[in-house]
């Protein structure tokens, strides 16, 4: 069942994808289209166009972070995996359309370079346009990795590309005008993802909706991380234990820009929580300059990384250093009385990094043996894996399994845990792949 929730969103994906190839099959055609090498080359070049424009605008759907879209996916992270890898193939695909319809446009080398550049053709042009855009975007993404507030403003323009795309095909002689339901799937998906692109990238701070928090304590919990107490200026944040926050933090001489964070806080809590640890030149902002009072913006929380989402009650949580923000709401939310039967596997580089380890050790003691802290030290024992998990849980198959962690730490331990008889819909993590 868990399986078939991840996928749904992504059947979905693929199946809206290729009913342009459908629609195009079935479109009266004028003249033979798959008679040689270059009326089958054109053919593929003109159906790659069309599906591009498709999944490029349900690629923009995608980042609205809707709710309902978000559990289709199963959770956010599983729609930015998947928006990354819709991105990749809508690449390849606009770099086949043009390169598909040289044999049929252009007989010489010279003829493919003229056909690859501008002309006296508007139609032509602003295809060229958009490819030009999208390959130094990609570019910018994939290899020159500019800094996150750069990354963002250049990343706006991928819009641009799809609406000079969309132009293209509607301006271009092509079989989409041939086929009115073909024309009108692929314009409406056009004006979708136009939509969803003005929604989230141009207009979101107008349309989403957000709460808003005031600053009223900062913390220093260590040389590199602050906890971050806030306080509700008007509405309180309903929130599940487990969910993240996207926020942003209106303060002189610091970026607005947006970013994700697990609360610390249990629901009941009167103060909303965050942990923030330095890993770049913004948490760094925050460390040095955040101050009491700031005004913080707040999305409302998204994911479904929660105990209380699964029947079982004998459960191994897994957490890596920072990534242990989910489980403290997790502990502060759970009534012993419940009878949950818990193992939490606390891993850490060395002794000086176990923020909130004090805190994990007084539930300990309220959960009267159901609750049990297992430190690791990757400075002493390498790195955690599946193996060293199993031998410290007896019964260990009867157990689900929430890991909160690095990329690498997760897939490691996923495949570990498969491979010692753990089914994978009793696998349950959280990565913050975006």
């Amino acid at each position: 069942m868990y399986k078939l929730k991840q996928n749904i969103g992504w059947t979905l994906v693929i199946l809206l994808s290729i009913v342009p190839i459908i629609l195009w099959v079935f479109t009266p055609k004028t003249e033979p289209v798959f008679t040689d090498i270059s009326t089958l080359s054109a053919s593929i070049g003109e159906i790659s166009g069309l599906v591009w424009i498709v999944m490029f605008s349900l690629n923009f759907i995608l980042a609205t972070r809707l709710h309902f879209i978000e559990k289709l996916f199963n959770g956010l992270n599983n729609i930015y995996q998947k928006h990354s890898l819709l991105g990749q193939i809508g690449f390849i695909l606009i770099l086949f359309h043009p390169l598909f319809l040289i044999p049929k446009y252009a007989s010489t080398f010279k003829g493919a370079l003229s056909f690859l550049w501008i002309s006296n053709s508007l139609a032509r042009n602003l295809g060229i346009l958009a490819l030009m855009i999208m390959i130094i975007l990609i570019i910018l993404t994939l290899y020159l990795r500019p800094k996150y507030n750069i990354w963002k403003i250049t990343h706006k323009f991928f819009g641009f590309a799809l609406f000079l795309g969309a132009l293209h095909a509607f301006l271009i002689p092509a079989y989409i005008m041939e086929n009115p339901i073909l024309k009108i799937y692929v314009l409406w998906f056009a004006i979708l993802g136009i939509v969803a692109f003005l929604y989230r990238s141009i207009l979101g701070n107008f349309l989403i909706k957000k709460s808003e928090y005031i600053v009223q304590d900062v913390k220093k919990l260590g040389d590199k991380t602050i906890e971050i107490n806030l306080k509700e200026k008007n509405k309180k944040l309903n929130f599940v234990p487990g969910q993240f926050i996207f926020i942003s933090f209106l303060q002189k001489w610091l970026s607005k820009e947006e970013h994700p964070f697990s609360i610390l806080s249990s629901p009941d809590e009167n103060i909303l929580k965050i942990w923030v640890k330095v890993s770049g030149d913004y948490t760094k902002q925050l460390f040095n300059n955040l101050q009491k009072w700031a005004i913080a913006n707040i999305e409302w929380p998204f994911w479904t990384f929660s105990y209380k989402n699964d029947g079982n009650k004998n459960q191994i949580w897994i957490a890596g250093g920072i990534w242990i923000t989910p489980f403290v709401s997790f502990i502060k939310s759970i009534d012993p009385k419940l009878w949950y039967n818990i193992k939490l596997f606390y891993c850490l580089r060395n002794r000086n990094e176990a923020v909130y380890l004090d805190l994990f050790k007084q539930y300990e003691q309220n959960f009267d043996n159901k609750f049990q802290v297992i430190s690791f030290y990757s400075q002493d024992k390498w790195h955690i894996d599946a193996e060293y998990i199993c031998k410290q849980v007896e019964n260990f198959k009867e157990y689900d399994y929430f890991i909160c962690a690095q990329i690498k730490m997760i897939t490691n331990l996923k495949q570990g845990l498969i491979q010692s008889n753990i089914k994978s819909e009793n696998i349950h993590s959280e990565e913050f792949n975006f």
